[in-house]
């Protein structure tokens, strides 16, 4: 009798520990449920699909699906639904090997000021979900980012034109001028110490990264420089710097120019990247010019010198709806390498 009394209480015990523990919602469960609702009141939603181009009497045509196409294009499937004010409400990504959701709620329904931000993720058995809070003064300033334990995720300081975002181990500066330009820097918690004459000064860290944003008077993106040091590679000491300059026509982007150079142990890697955009401010070419050498290095038996050049032509062609938006997108990579065609396609439906 007593032992059956004790196995009673084993079994009570444990459907009460599991009474208690917090339900995770998963990506399925979200779909089903809470996404209809968003979908219902929504003012737009944009289904993203990617295809492998096949040629057909002259004109690209869609041909197998691509689940994963970020190996190709840096992009995956999605569904993106907009609320009634036009602001994103959630975003659905579809890759198959990663399921993941994000979902912005906003102070008011007509607000771009977001008070909660929902993020939940499959992958493989795992399921992940957690919300994070938006944490505003009485006048609608951002002062923290906190999870439902009030941990903080990221948090701001002001001082007159500058605001400092304290992200993990990154400090984001940005500096405001009303009425001129608008800079800020990023900076990794103890892995450098400052900026010195123009220079990173590395100190006993191996790891660091300096970003610096120029926006122009109108708020445009002018231009934007990255430096970057880590000691802790494979393959030993890394570094580099990518500078970028943008130009407008009429309020929209008209051609950009990116240069980026990587200095690894033995060899040196030099990208510059030309960018012009449509009357829509799509981008329809980039020339990427690739260089590798070591020719700049000392270089031992048995090794040689070398340099190795390669030019990448990257053309998008639109199909756009009567709303000025895209609806489909043929990728041509032009390259010695023979690469697919990427069609992607926007299915846009409005509320």
């Amino acid at each position: 009798m007593v032992k059956v009394k004790l196995r009673f209480v084993c079994i009570f015990a444990f459907l009460l520990l599991l009474s208690c523990k917090e339900h995770v919602t998963t990506v399925d469960e979200y779909l089903e449920t809470r996404f209809l609702e968003l979908v219902s009141s929504s003012s737009k939603i944009v289904t993203t699909r990617y295809y492998e181009g096949v040629e057909y009497q002259g004109k690209w045509i869609c041909g197998k699906e691509l689940d994963s196409p970020y190996e190709y294009i840096g992009e995956y499937p999605s569904t993106r639904v907009y609320n009634q004010a036009g602001n994103l409400a959630v975003d659905v990504r579809l890759d198959p090997y990663l399921k993941k959701i994000t979902e912005y709620v906003y102070v008011t329904p007509s607000s771009s000021d977001i008070t909660e931000e929902r993020h939940l993720s499959q992958q493989l058995d795992e399921n992940i979900d957690y919300t994070l809070y938006y944490i505003r003064d009485s006048t609608g300033v951002l002062l923290s980012v906190e999870n439902a334990k009030g941990e903080k995720d990221r948090w701001y300081e002001y001082d007159k034109n500058k605001v400092v975002e304290h992200d993990g181990d990154q400090r984001i500066e940005w500096n405001r001028i009303p009425g001129e330009t608008e800079t800020h820097s990023i900076l990794t918690y103890g892995r450098y110490v400052t900026l010195q004459d123009g220079k990173l000064q590395y100190y006993e860290n191996s790891l660091g990264k300096e970003e610096l944003v120029i926006y122009d008077e109108f708020g445009n993106l002018s231009s934007d420089r990255i430096k970057y040091y880590d000691g802790e590679s494979y393959f030993g000491d890394v570094s580099g710097t990518e500078e970028s300059s943008y130009s407008y026509k009429d309020g929209k982007l008209n051609s950009a120019v990116r240069k980026k150079s990587h200095k690894w142990p033995s060899w040196d890697e030099y990208t510059t990247s030309v960018f012009s955009f449509n009357e829509h401010g799509d981008q329809v070419l980039e020339e990427r010019r690739v260089v590798d050498t070591n020719e700049n290095r000392e270089v031992r038996y048995p090794a040689k010198v070398y340099r190795d050049e390669e030019t990448f032509f990257f053309r998008d062609e639109y199909t756009y709806n009567k709303q000025g938006e895209w609806t489909q997108r043929i990728t041509i990579v032009e390259h010695r390498e023979i690469l697919p065609i990427i069609i992607t396609v926007r299915e846009i439906t409005y509320q």
